[in-house]
């Protein structure tokens, strides 16, 4: 009962978006898990927080001033299709808060998980690629997890029209793909039907599409590509600048 207290509050409790219209309410006097938090939120003809565009991005932040709470918001992990939206709207955008763990890149380079990435965007084949990443002291962006994905196509500069080199490749021994870091292949997001088995010229892979899904592709064909290094633990004062976004609120619209 106390729950319904804390959530079924008088209607002037919401912040209304003055140009959307869509209804806000923070609730930061209970603790909730993410499943107690959505319940709650259906409840009342709503749901959890989503994020589609940076005016709303914008909006949320100024709502939550300086407070410093976690609050949930409706993104969960689907371990066949990445991430998405409770309430079904679409993944377009994302600010992820990876500050804490990110290290320190100089500028043009985007920190994320102890990692600074780059996107160049020049046609080199997948070698000559790998040999422009080393000269800037980094190597061809490997993936392990759908984190590092999410973060690839959403934040590095990536738009759904590109084919980017990434580091794997069967190079040494075909059908056997490896990370051109040496990396253990630990996660593979591979478009429906690739990498073709059946062919036997070496292939390196590329990212594609709204998703980013991998395929293989002949390494003498010049794509654009992403460039991967280790981040640095302190800072020289020439990093790059990195607001900090949130994605814990819940949201109603009415």
């Amino acid at each position: 009962m106390q729950l319904f207290n804390l959530t079924f509050k008088a209607k002037h409790s919401w912040n209304r978006h003055p140009t959307t219209g869509s209804y806000y309410q923070l609730n930061t006097e209970s603790a909730l898990t993410w499943p107690q938090a959505e319940v709650s939120c259906r409840q009342q003809g709503a749901s959890l927080l989503s994020i589609t565009d940076p005016h709303q991005q914008a909006y949320v932040t100024a709502l939550l001033g300086t407070s410093g709470s976690k609050l949930w918001s409706g993104l969960i992990l689907d371990p066949e299709h990445s991430w998405k939206w409770s309430n079904g709207r679409p993944y377009s955008y994302m600010r992820w808060d990876s500050a804490a763990e990110a290290g320190f890149c100089l500028t043009p380079w985007i920190p994320f998980n102890t990692h600074c990435f780059r996107l160049i965007r020049t046609l080199n084949t997948w070698s000559d690629a790998q040999r422009q990443c080393r000269k800037i002291g980094g190597d061809l962006a490997s993936v392990h997890s759908i984190e590092d994905q999410s973060f690839l196509i959403s934040q590095s500069g990536y738009a759904s029209t590109d084919e980017i080199w990434i580091g794997l490749n069967d190079g040494k021994s075909e059908g056997l793909f490896e990370w051109a870091d040496h990396s253990t292949v630990s996660f593979t997001s591979w478009e429906y039907g690739k990498p073709d088995v059946l062919s036997e010229i070496k292939d390196c892979v590329l990212i594609r599409g709204e998703n980013g899904n991998w395929v293989d592709r002949m390494c003498n064909e010049k794509h654009e590509f992403i460039c991967m290094k280790m981040s640095t633990s302190t800072p020289s004062g020439e990093e790059v600048s990195k607001d900090i976004g949130c994605k814990y609120v819940r949201f109603a619209s009415f």
